[in-house]
């Protein structure tokens, strides 16, 4: 074998015209050892033509484009110099076409439009059935080329600089074509993140950096000064265009500026007073991030009017002050008038009337039209005074003003908390139900209403009470409080409680979750394969759910009123039966335990049997008894009526056995095995028979046969018989000293019923005038009537001389 394999597998792709397209070089597919010379032929599978061999160098390739499928050629290459030698090779060509398809990848993309140059957003895979290399491209969605992708590996990246507000969604179509003209298409969105830019001057002296307004004197507030305009570039994402136009000075100006760049006065100007102001506007986005702001200066000129008005006082200067709450000389109100023609520090001010004993002043050391407090308020004394005040210009000009100062009372004292005598639970009150209701009375003039709250709350070990502390605030005004305390009592024990008191009444509420117990209860018999019901009992003035368990393990939910059902019941059904109740807010309670047991009535699993006995030898009765709980058997007989009679100690009932350790003629009868619980009773009755021991032995012994001449199944065999006589009779000896031949030869007796053609013969051994049965070979018992095993049979034993026996 000269070529590395005895066959090849070639894959073509069919791409068009692939005439010429190399296949497979032979002469590379000779081992290395072999260094003769070839020449090469295709012998077989060529037909059509579609391929070509070169005979020199081996080199197969394709002569005419083939259709899809699979071309076995045989090739043979010659030896040139040995024309023996020559080996052959098969070479399959199969011609498929190149499939391509795209992975998975994801849709959309997204990538800022502050993407630097180069940045990769994602990248795409295809793959060929080929397994050839891809080459990658972007043939639409890309007018201005923005986006790049690798022809090699696929990659995705950014070519230019990205708008949002110009496009902010690219759809890319990505080509992938393969070694053959296959080509697969993806469309690959791409969506551009605006970035907060900053806003933009519209108005052309605020590009600028500056701008100047003018106003009149006079004017009233809210009256247009100029409008700075400005625009923010993104305008596409409107989370990003929302502008916030302010104003900044170093002192405050009577200005204000929209949100549309409108800026107004705020108060009346006055040349006299200020004849210019110079601020700063400016613009900022008012979304999170903060855009950087931009900014402008502004100048607004106040232009003089010749007013003569005289001073003009606020709308009203009225105040309310706390008693104690302003010392001596500290300012109470600015109630300054305003004078079109002079500054301010040229009006003078007077109080005219209602001040009672000069408890008001003017103080120009604290700044024109400012009362201060001359003596202490006392609301008790006077609580309101009505004030009347002139101002003055220099021109002789003058306004008066009326207003009030109403002292308040100071809230000094707390609200004093009363409780309402301690309330007892009888019967669990509804939902939102009041149970107690707080009062506060406060002791200050006019006092602010109080508002309750529960500040501790302490239940009772024994459940039976629960103490709540309630605090009284006057919080209006100031922090004074006081507390009472309330127990609250029930009839039955409560485990859950929460109280809720109404923080304006006073109104005592209680939501209340108490005394969950299983019905029936504690302990419950249930007879087995029977049915029983439960129910969850519980008081509560809140929704509950509750579960029942079983020895703590095995649950079943369900509303409050759902009963826990057990159906056909098993052993495995007893034990203890809790139900939790459970409320969201209060938490869970859990019943004390029903303890199941199972119940059945007794029934004789195994009844005593028949019992024969020699007088003098023990008898044992015995039953098997089931029954939950378990029954108490009593023993009645011989007469099957009353109860054996414990006074003979030799007869002995213990339980399902009974012994009576040496029977007598008068023990004869039948012996009842009585079984009973709480549920029933079941019996079982057994005969005893008590015999001598001859009549034990002749109604109980088979009869023994000896050896027929005809038969030699079996030899008699008196050890054999001596076995068979102790095992029925309990005796330890009983033996014979004749071994073979006739034992007691016959002699007349009475007719007696004797089967199967036996004959009544004497008993000797038996009380005198006895007879038995002398069975034929094939028969035994009391009258023949018995089959005995065929090879056992001879003449039957009459008699048994020289008969000794241990009676034990």
């Amino acid at each position: 074998m000269i070529f590395q394999q005895d066959e090849y597998t070639i894959t073509v792709l069919d791409a068009g015209d692939t005439t010429g397209q190399p296949i497979i070089n032979l002469v590379d597919q000779i081992r290395d050892t072999t260094t003769a010379m070839f020449s090469f032929q295709i012998t077989s599978g060529n037909e059509e033509g579609l391929f070509s061999l070169d005979s020199e160098s081996g080199i197969l390739t394709v002569a005419a484009p083939p259709p899809l499928g699979s071309f076995p050629l045989n090739i043979v290459a010659q030896n040139t110099e040995h024309s023996c030698h020559r080996a052959k090779v098969i070479v399959n060509v199969v011609v498929l076409v190149e499939t391509l398809q795209f992975q998975p990848f994801p849709q959309p993309v997204t990538v800022s439009e502050a993407t630097e140059q180069g940045t990769m957003v994602t990248q795409v895979t295809a793959t060929s059935s080929s397994g050839n290399p891809l080459t990658y491209s972007i043939t639409a969605g890309d007018p201005l080329n923005q986006f790049f992708i690798n022809p090699m590996t696929g990659e995705l990246s950014v070519e230019s600089p990205l708008n949002f507000e110009e496009t902010n969604e690219y759809s890319l179509t990505v080509q992938a074509q393969g070694s053959s003209s296959a080509v697969v298409m993806a469309i690959q969105v791409v969506q551009v993140t605006d970035v907060n830019e900053p806003p933009e001057f519209v108005t052309e002296c605020a590009v600028a950096g500056s701008c100047e307004f003018s106003i009149a004197e006079g004017e009233p507030a809210n009256v247009p000064v100029g409008r700075i305009e400005a625009a923010d570039p993104d305008i596409r994402n409107p989370e990003f265009s929302v502008l916030t136009y302010g104003l900044e000075s170093q002192t405050p100006v009577p200005f204000q500026i929209s949100n549309m760049g409108e800026i107004t006065t705020t108060e009346t100007l006055d040349f006299e007073t200020t004849s210019s102001y110079t601020f700063t506007v400016f613009v900022e986005y008012s979304g999170n991030p903060l855009s950087p702001r931009i900014q402008t200066q502004v100048m607004v000129n106040v232009e003089n009017v010749a007013e003569n008005a005289p001073p003009v006082f606020p709308s009203d200067c009225s105040l309310s002050v706390i008693e104690n709450g302003i010392g001596v000389g500290d300012p109470i109100i600015n109630c300054q008038a305003s004078d079109p023609d002079h500054p301010a520090d040229q009006i003078i001010y007077e109080i005219v009337g209602g001040n009672v004993e000069n408890t008001f002043r003017f103080d120009p050391s604290m700044g024109q039209g400012i009362l201060v407090l001359n003596r202490n308020l006392d609301r008790e004394e006077v609580p309101l005074y009505t004030l009347t005040l002139r101002a003055t210009d220099p021109a002789g000009l003058s306004t008066m003003t009326t207003f009030d100062v109403t002292v308040q009372d100071e809230n000094d004292s707390p609200p004093a908390c009363t409780a309402p005598s301690s309330p007892v639970i009888t019967s669990l009150p509804g939902s939102g139900d009041t149970i107690a209701t707080f009062t506060a009375p406060d002791p200050d003039t006019d006092p602010a209403a109080p508002i309750f709250s529960i500040t501790s709350q302490e239940i009772a070990e024994d459940f039976l009470s629960a103490t709540l502390t309630v605090t009284a605030t006057d919080g209006e005004i100031s922090t004074l409080s006081s507390s009472c305390s309330l127990t609250v009592q029930f009839e039955d024990i409560c485990e859950l409680q929460m109280y809720s008191i109404d923080s304006t009444t006073g109104q005592l509420t209680a939501s209340l979750l108490c005394n969950a117990f299983m019905d029936p209860g504690p302990e419950v018999a249930i007879i087995f394969d029977r049915n029983r019901r439960f129910t969850c009992e519980v008081s509560a003035n809140v929704p509950t759910q509750h579960e029942f368990f079983h020895n703590e393990t095995i649950g079943l939910t369900g509303l409050i009123e759902t009963p826990l059902i057990l159906r056909d019941v098993r052993f495995d059904n007893s034990g203890d039966y809790t139900c939790r109740v459970t409320n969201t807010e209060l938490g869970m309670i859990i019943s004390s335990p029903t303890t199941v047991s199972i119940q059945i009535g007794p029934s004789i699993v195994t009844p005593p049997m028949d019992v024969t006995e020699m007088v003098g030898q023990p008898a044992v009765f015995e039953c098997v008894v089931f029954g939950v709980p378990e029954p108490t058997i009593t023993w009645l007989g011989p007469d099957s009526q009353s109860e054996v009679d414990t006074t003979d100690t030799r007869i002995q009932p213990s339980g399902a056995t009974l012994t009576i350790t040496s029977v007598q003629a008068s023990d004869t009868g039948e012996y009842v095995c009585s079984a009973t619980n709480e549920l029933d009773s079941a019996s079982a009755a057994a005969t005893l028979t008590v015999s001598q021991m001859q009549q034990l032995v002749r109604a109980e012994v088979p009869q023994y046969l000896l050896p027929s001449p005809d038969d030699s199944c079996h030899e008699f065999n008196s050890s054999h018989f001596n076995e068979l006589l102790t095992t029925i009779t309990g005796h330890k000896t009983l033996t014979t000293q004749q071994e073979s031949g006739d034992l007691c030869p016959p002699s007349p007796c009475n007719p007696a019923p004797c089967q199967n053609g036996g004959t009544c013969v004497e008993d000797n051994l038996a009380t005198p005038g006895g007879f038995y049965c002398q069975c034929p070979p094939q028969f035994t018992g009391h009258t023949c009537g018995d089959v005995i095993d065929p090879c056992i049979r001879s003449k039957p034993i009459a008699s048994f001389p020289q008969l000794t026996t241990d009676l034990g």
